[in-house]
Parts: structure tokens; sequence; C-alpha cells
């Protein structure tokens, strides 16, 4: 069983899909994940990996702030106090994401401060999807594969990219990371479709 989360983010997806009128199957064709992926993370089974969160969050128009915050569509200004942010664990990724944005209207930026216990990382297959990423290092040190370049990032390093150019990161280390990973959805200020 999945760890309990702080927030449903299986009944956001499966309530977001049959809005949607997507099948388990439609979607998860449409994220490039299994269909029992999807069925287990809706479920609660399983946590998502931070990037087949981004992938779901794509193919269902959101953004991934929707699926982690409970938020105002109307919202202009979002204050998120540090004892309060929104947090999930991804035992495949070996990472805790604690989100940073807030759930604004029409809002484009997502971000989070990421741990990553060593060993961690985004899986062997890279991703890519239209948008900027900026990763700020601020203890340990990750490697962010961007294209066919690996990028050694130590604390205080920082790497800006175009989000379509494939890309992955892993913690090599003994120690863990902690990264500031800022993102954007797409220039048009909605979640890209897949």
């Amino acid at each position: 069983m999945a760890e309990d989360l702080s927030i449903d983010i299986g009944r956001k997806i499966r309530e977001t899909r049959k809005a949607a009128g997507l099948s388990i199957s439609s979607l998860a064709e449409l994220a490039e994940l299994s269909p029992a992926a999807v069925q287990k993370i809706e479920t609660n089974r399983m946590v998502p990996t931070i990037v087949s969160l981004m992938k779901i969050s794509r193919a269902l128009g959101r953004s991934v702030g929707f699926f982690v915050e409970d938020g105002d569509p109307a919202r202009r200004v979002a204050l998120v106090r540090s004892g309060e942010r929104r947090s999930f664990y991804s035992e495949a990724s070996k990472c805790r994401q604690e989100f940073i944005a807030g759930d604004l209207s029409g809002g484009i930026l997502e971000g989070g401060v990421f741990t990553a216990d060593p060993g961690g990382g985004s899986g062997e297959a890279p991703n890519s999807h239209p948008g900027e990423e900026i990763v700020l290092c601020m203890a340990g040190g990750i490697h962010v594969e961007v294209g066919d370049q690996v990028h050694r990032l130590e604390p205080g390093d920082s790497l800006h990219f175009k989000s379509d150019l494939p890309h992955r990161w892993t913690n090599p280390g003994s120690s863990p990371a902690e990264v500031l990973w800022i993102y954007t959805e797409d220039g048009a200020g909605r979640p890209a479709q897949s």
C-alpha cells in the first residue's frame, strides 16, 4: 500500500479523468503509461513518480499543482508557508517533492524542493515536454542529463534548459541531494497536451 498522502492525488486524477470523459486506457495512452499503473495511482495503491505525475497532468490538461493543492480556481495570489507545503514521496524515484508553487488560475510555473536519496533518479527513459526548467542544487550533488550531455551540479550550481530536450536526473552520490526545481507547463499558460 502506498504511503498515506497528505492529499488524495489518486482521487483528483480519477475525478478529472472521468470529467474529461476518458477511460483509464485512454488516459494511460495519452500519458504514455500502462493502464495498470494509472489504475494503481488512481486508487492510491501506488504513488506516482514525479515524471508520471507530470505526464498525467499534461494528458489531463491540468497543472501538477492542481493535483497536489486544494486550490481556488480564481486564485491570483498564493502564499505557501514552509510548514504547509504539499509533498509526496516517490519510492520509485527515491525522492520527496515539497511543492512551493501555489495553485494560481492560469498559472504556468510549477516548482518544488526535491530531496533525492542516494541512488534516486527519474528513471532510465528521458522525459521531454514544452517549456523550460531551472534546477538549483542546494545541498549534495545531482546529475542532470540534457540531450547527450550530463551536467554535474554541486551546491550553488544551477542549470536552465528547454524542456523539449530529452532530460533525466540521478543522484549518484552517497548523501541526499536537495534541489530547487522550477519549471513551466508551456508558454500558453496551460499544461501541454501530449
